[in-house]
């Protein structure tokens, strides 16, 4: 790497750029036929690399980021930051000077060990919305008078985020996120798009020269694994053509500027009689004003809270109680992982939020709707997240679901409304639970194990699976302190005759910690799409497990759930069919998440 800098400083750089990119990679050879009717591929297509100057040469927009990376180089810190013509707005160009000025936000700007610039480039800078925030200042920060500054090192695979107020001039918190990943820009986005339609083995595969227009989920990331995007944890993302029954996914690589590979997928029947999606219950400025860039309160009985629509953490409660004593601190979404293959794994990283200023893959549609159940008089609260054209292939729906009870339990959930890339595919969202606990009185946690309630002493995490016991009432677990007062909590098993299929989910606990954006604040996104084991994501924070005693505490909550298109067995899915002369589309949601039960 030290050879490769210098190089930079004598001006090689069309040579030099092969190499640095090209790290952590090999080639590979083409498999498998172009013609979606051919019965192979269902296996994954991996492409040869082609050197970065053959893509630069076709794609102005590489040739133009490569030239501003090769100066980027040449900086002190080595950012490639956005002109002011860029952001538009000059307190945005403020608050990027001033958080490159920030040692700690570049402190990952060089190597570490010989101080050798690195790849760094600002990703996103916007007004920071209270979702971004922690406790200690949305106060401060009010009438987005704070910015939001995102930087990614694509060396280290670290994003770095700091809030920024520009009349102040000053740099309020710089947090580096593990496991987080970056916003794609929009130079980024164009080039990943070119990408895949410049490539030579997508024309093959579409049998058609393909434009933009053929594209969808174009700025989702995703991973391809036992390729460069999983093992290097390089920065993906997937443009997605459809043709016919099929799919095709490219997985396009933006760390090394190629395409990584290819792989259909069955997306079942492609209804002409969608219907377009013409307008939305309430336009995207609408929604940003109402719901974005404040928090909200509402009363629902003896329950109070505050909710807010996230940049890509969908709908997050705050402050909740029941009849004027604290229950819930925060409870959100941070992401869903949808897999389609235990064997390759590939897939995405969908987020929900906001419109606008949003990294979300799949937007808010309105705002949050509050109603009465027709059970009782439990109320619940529902967002509704869809991509624009959905339930067309390849195009995703997803709600929060909030459900509050007359005898002060609650239900915390999560709804997917299909229809997704194809079948089989699996759905693993990943919630952040935090109980209010008071610092006299902290909850222990306790899991059921068939003859008593055990007491957890450490961070740790643990899998629903068929051989789980619960206790006679058909609880899990248990938050409770030295008071007797507390929560049980129950996963789903299918108990409550909803027609759902269980959880099975992974929960890790957490200690808290308030100097540490731990997931607190909005994530861009969080873990991997595709692994198929604990690690989604939470247990980065499990590394060196800490004590659980006398500590506030963190839930995360994890369900995997597998969709279903068999006829009359249909899960997580949804079409559209012709009834009365109109288009109606008939959906299957799965929804998952536990329920939380006041200890008596």
């Amino acid at each position: 790497m030290y050879t490769i800098i210098r190089f930079f400083r004598a001006g090689i750089f069309s040579v030099l750029i092969a190499l640095f990119l090209a790290a952590c990679s090999t080639d590979t050879t083409t498999t498998g036929q172009g013609d979606p009717s051919n019965k192979k591929l269902d296996q994954a297509i991996l492409t040869k690399a082609l050197p970065v100057t053959e893509y630069a040469a076709k794609i102005p927009e590489l040739s133009f980021y490569l030239s501003r990376l090769k100066k980027s180089l040449e900086k002190d810190p080595p950012v490639m930051s956005l002109s002011l013509k860029e952001l538009g707005d000059e307190s945005a160009f403020k608050a990027q000077q001033l958080a490159l000025r920030d040692k700690d936000f570049t402190r990952w700007t060089y190597d570490t060990a010989q101080h050798i610039p690195l790849r760094n480039e600002i990703m996103s800078v916007r007004p920071a919305l209270p979702g971004d925030l922690t406790r200690e200042l949305v106060d401060r920060c009010r009438e987005e008078s704070c910015y939001r500054v995102e930087m990614y090192n694509f060396y280290y695979n670290r994003a770095s985020i700091a809030i920024v107020h520009p009349k102040e001039g000053k740099v309020l918190r710089v947090d580096h996120p593990e496991g987080a990943r970056p916003t794609i820009g929009e130079l980024l986005h164009k080039i990943a798009l070119s990408i895949a339609l410049e490539s030579k083995e997508v024309t093959l595969a579409l049998g058609i020269n393909p434009t933009r227009k053929d594209v969808v989920m174009s700025n989702v990331q995703t991973a391809l694994n036992h390729t460069v995007c999983e093992r290097c944890k390089h920065l993906c993302v997937a443009p997605t053509f459809v043709k016919g029954h099929r799919a095709l996914w490219t997985i396009v690589d933006l760390t090394n500027f190629r395409l990584i590979g290819m792989k259909w997928t069955e997306v079942g029947e492609n209804s002409k009689h969608v219907q377009p999606v013409t307008e939305r219950t309430l336009q995207d400025e609408v929604v940003m004003k109402r719901y974005c860039s404040k928090n909200n309160d509402t009363t629902l009985g003896k329950w109070s809270l505050q909710y807010r629509l996230t940049s890509s953490d969908g709908l997050e409660i705050n402050q909740v109680k029941y009849d004027d004593r604290s229950v819930l601190a925060s409870s959100k979404i941070l992401d869903w992982h949808v897999s389609y293959s235990k064997k390759e794994g590939f897939g995405y990283n969908d987020a929900m939020g906001c419109p606008l200023f949003s990294t979300a893959a799949v937007v808010a549609f309105g705002g949050p709707e509050i109603s009465k159940m027709k059970e009782g008089k439990a109320y619940v609260m529902v967002q509704d997240f869809r991509s624009p054209v959905w339930p067309k292939p390849c195009n995703y729906r997803y709600q929060n679901r909030y459900e509050f009870y007359p005898d002060g339990s609650f239900r915390i959930m999560g709804v997917q409304l299909g229809r997704g890339c194809g079948v089989p595919g699996t759905y693993r969202p990943v919630f952040r639970i935090q109980l209010s606990q008071s610092p006299e009185h902290p909850y222990h946690f306790e899991q059921w194990n068939g003859m008593k309630w055990q007491r957890w002493t450490q961070e740790g995490w643990h899998q629903q699976d068929e051989k789980t016991i619960y206790s006679p009432e058909g609880y899990l677990f248990r938050m409770i302190n030295e008071e007797g007062k507390g929560y049980y909590i129950a996963p789903d098993q299918g108990q409550w005759q909803s027609g759902t299929r269980g959880d099975h989910a992974f929960t890790y606990v957490t200690v808290y910690h308030p100097d540490k954006d731990e997931g607190e604040s909005n994530m861009t996104s969080f873990g991997s799409c595709c692994n198929t084991d604990y690690r989604q994501g939470p247990e980065v924070y499990l590394q060196t497990p800490e004590a659980l005693d006398n500590q506030q505490l963190v839930i995360w909550y994890v369900p995997v759930i597998n969709n279903d298109n068999t006829p009359g067995k249909e899960y997580c899915w949804a079409r559209t069919t012709i009834r009365e002369g109109k288009a109606v589309n008939e959906v299957w949601p799965c929804p998952c998440g536990p329920r939380f039960i006041p200890i008596r």
